[in-house]
């Protein structure tokens, strides 16, 4: 089957590239702060040093990532898995037989509304051999609050959690017949409603799967 592309809306990632360059600019004039204190003999010169080196590093790379994103549609899906490039944490490529349930997911806690879509992994442990450097250490941050790695975000493209979860699952059934099928949504009894399906039992042994492996 040919590829299925996602675009996503460039407009966001451009402002969110924009964002982080302009906080990568504040980082670096707080850095030449902390230098010219500490040459003055300022001991306190040091934090403010420290500090502006972290941020300059930290939204740098923010901003290098999105760049890069502003190139690439958000999701590529063909017959071998998807190609996930939706958010700065993304893992890349997961092939459908690690990806074994597609499951919609709203995150209010922040106070604004994040929509993403959890994927059951085959080996809870697979994301987390993917994963190096800093966005290793971001995915640790996000598991520390409970959020396990490999969730693909749907903020930016033109389709909402519960449709984009529908649409991997039914992508998956179609490409690759020879696998069972996914834990993911169905329409529910009313209405607008939804509800999980899950015919292969993939998410009943599962626990939670933000944690990196020892």
């Amino acid at each position: 089957m040919e590829p299925q592309i996602i675009k996503r809306s460039g407009k966001k990632v451009i402002w969110r590239t924009v964002g982080c360059l302009l906080l990568t600019a504040a980082c670096l004039w707080v850095l030449l702060l902390g230098v010219q204190r500490v040459q003055a003999g300022d001991t306190q010169g040091w934090i403010t040093l420290l500090a502006g080196l972290l941020g300059a590093v930290v939204f740098g790379f923010f901003t290098l990532t999105w760049f890069r994103l502003i190139q690439r549609p958000a999701l590529v899906i063909d017959d071998r898995g998807v190609n996930d490039s939706s958010w700065l944490n993304s893992l890349g490529f997961i092939p459908w037989e690690q990806a074994v349930g597609f499951l919609p997911n709203e995150d209010r806690s922040t106070g604004a509304r994040v929509s993403s879509v959890l994927i059951v992994f085959a080996d809870p442990a697979w994301p987390w051999s993917r994963l190096r450097g800093i966005n290793r250490m971001f995915n640790k941050g996000n598991a520390s609050m409970g959020y396990a790695p490999g969730q693909i975000g749907v903020d930016s493209i033109a389709m909402t959690g519960v449709e984009l979860a529908a649409l991997l699952v039914e992508q998956r059934r179609l490409r690759r017949p020879d696998l069972p099928v996914a834990a993911g949504p169905v329409p529910g009894p009313q209405p607008g409603t939804w509800e999980v399906a899950d015919p292969n039992g993939y998410l009943e042994p599962r626990g939670p799967q933000a944690a990196p492996p020892a």
